[in-house]
């Protein structure tokens, strides 16, 4: 048995792991998850009848985890980062990131392009499943850096935004 130690937010969250035959068995607190491995990065999970298929993948110190379209970043504790979901990663209003690294698949708008607050820029697909990004604040599209069939990682700017002034 595996043990590991979490932060999620300022709460630290200790989880095991433990492998059965073909499952992998992982206690998170009082609940305790089945994952099935489907292939490279893929897995079934299920939990108190509710089965989920999920994706993983490491990137330098960081775990993404993709459920149902929801990408959720893991470091371990002792690294001093938050466990955010990713769409929270690299937050910065005028710039637009992808939650992890992956290839872009559709964008959505061109430089000059009004948008508004959510409005869907970009699809990314990462693990075999698109992950749709969506526009952090309204503005316009002041530059569009990537385009369809482009390798992008977390760090560098997909789109930049010229942000509309604050009432």
């Amino acid at each position: 048995m595996n043990n590991y130690e979490f932060l999620i937010g300022e709460k630290t969250l200790t989880a095991s792991t433990e492998r059965i035959d073909d499952t992998i068995l992982v206690k998170v607190g009082d609940d305790t998850f089945r994952f099935f491995p489907l292939g490279e990065n893929l897995f079934k999970i299920s939990q108190g009848g509710q089965t989920h298929i999920i994706a993983a993948v490491k990137s330098k110190d960081v775990i993404y985890i993709d459920i149902d379209s929801s990408v959720f970043e893991i470091r371990e504790a002792d690294s001093a980062h938050n466990v955010v979901p990713a769409a929270s990663h690299n937050i910065v209003k005028d710039k637009v990131f992808a939650p992890m690294p992956g290839k872009i698949v559709k964008v959505m708008v061109k430089k000059g392009d009004s948008v508004t607050e959510k409005q869907p820029l970009v699809v990314v697909e990462a693990m075999k499943m698109e992950n749709q990004i969506n526009s952090p604040a309204a503005g316009i599209v002041k530059a569009v850096n990537f385009a369809t069939g482009d390798q992008v990682n977390t760090t560098s700017p997909i789109i930049e935004l010229e942000l509309e002034p604050s009432e």
